[in-house]
């Protein structure tokens, strides 16, 4: 949730990757279809996707030029990256950092904020939100914060990449998968109730006292995750999950859900259609619209949707991106069309908004 000192950033050029990822995937979309038809002539077009290329080359140069300013993207510091976890003192970063983290900010792991006193307001994805004692924070990569008003903010601050929850007999762990850390749709702010609360206020404790042993000290990478992961549980059983029930792993209406939402995650700015999701998670469109609607009440295309309205208006808010580049980075749209997607989605238009939230 806060970046001080030991945090790195590294500019990320969205509007160029998604250009050579276009071309890259038109290129080997025509190979393969014309492998099918077994038709040679496809040799031939061999040179114009290298012409392609070159004018992607072109475009870079131009761009390197360019006043386009996209949020950059935070790391965790090389040497945290071991761990991949460490945790700070809420106040101590709120007074040593006080003009970074009232910056819009945007970082590649995980951030959870424990605030046991104090009270202000975060400003998450352009959205505020109020908080004052006994609140967690739980921020997930690529979403935008920053701290707009503190009052005497005291708690614990704690930066985690998958890489730690990961444990030697699990390629992936459960909660990165179905729980509050699920990619950018959990919601970032729960306020515990008075039965939760002082047993997180415990916990907490436990976790610094664990977190200042030395790395080398007996099971100490295995104490700071299961006590971490004990903290995620139980704020997770406090709050409602999707459509106000919880994610159950062994229901496979909500594990094909699940594998849906990250696949969206990994593909929705290659504009990619629902049948192209069915297809790859080896599932008939019908069956993936029955599971996406009785875990979510959506449909697989609103899914979609929500995911690219979300983007469109980090990348309206907190870059400088044309209406045009930021069309292009969302699945290779023309401005048009993308105006009217924003619209319809939205009741305003790109342009509006940005001058709105600006």
């Amino acid at each position: 949730m806060f970046s001080d000192a030991k945090v790195q950033p590294h500019l990320q050029n969205g509007f160029i990757h998604y250009l050579l990822k276009l071309v890259y995937l038109d290129f080997h979309q025509r190979k393969e279809e014309n492998h099918q038809k077994n038709d040679t002539t496809f040799i031939l077009q061999i040179p114009v996707f290298f012409l392609s290329l070159h004018c992607v080359q072109k475009l870079i140069q131009m761009a390197n030029k360019m006043n386009n300013t996209e949020l950059e993207i935070n790391s965790l510091f090389p040497e945290d990256q071991e761990m991949g976890f460490t945790l700070y003192n809420l106040e101590d970063v709120l007074a040593a950092n006080r003009e970074v983290t009232a910056q819009p900010q945007r970082n590649d792991f995980y951030q959870v904020a424990w605030v046991s006193s104090g009270n202000g307001i975060t400003v998450v994805d352009g959205k505020n939100y109020h908080y004052g004692p006994n609140t967690v924070f739980i921020v997930q990569p690529g979403q935008v914060m920053y701290i707009s008003h503190d009052e005497g903010t005291h708690g614990t601050a704690i930066c985690f990449n998958e890489g730690f929850l990961v444990d030697d007999t699990h390629k992936e762990n459960l909660l990165l998968k179905y729980g509050i850390l699920d990619a950018a749709y959990a919601q970032p702010y729960y306020q515990l109730d008075g039965k939760a609360a002082p047993v997180i206020r415990d916990l907490i404790e436990d976790l610094r006292t664990e977190s200042a042993q030395p790395p080398s000290a007996f099971g100490h990478r295995r104490a700071l995750q299961y006590l971490f992961q004990l903290i995620l549980i139980i704020v997770q059983r406090t709050i409602p999950n999707y459509a106000g029930q919880a994610m159950d792993i062994t229901n496979p209406n909500h594990a094909l859900f699940i594998r849906f939402r990250h696949l969206v995650e990994e593909r929705f700015k290659e504009g990619w259609k629902v049948w192209q999701y069915a297809k790859q998670l080896g599932v008939s469109e019908k069956i993936l619209a029955g599971a996406v609607r009785k875990t979510s009440g959506q449909t697989p295309a609103a899914v979609v949707k929500d995911r690219t309205v979300t983007e469109a208006r980090r990348l309206l808010q907190y870059s400088d991106w044309s209406i045009s580049a930021i069309a292009i980075a969302l699945g290779g749209m023309d401005q048009s069309n993308f105006n009217n997607f924003f619209r319809t989605a939205t009741g305003e238009t790109p342009n509006e908004y940005r001058k709105r939230m600006k």
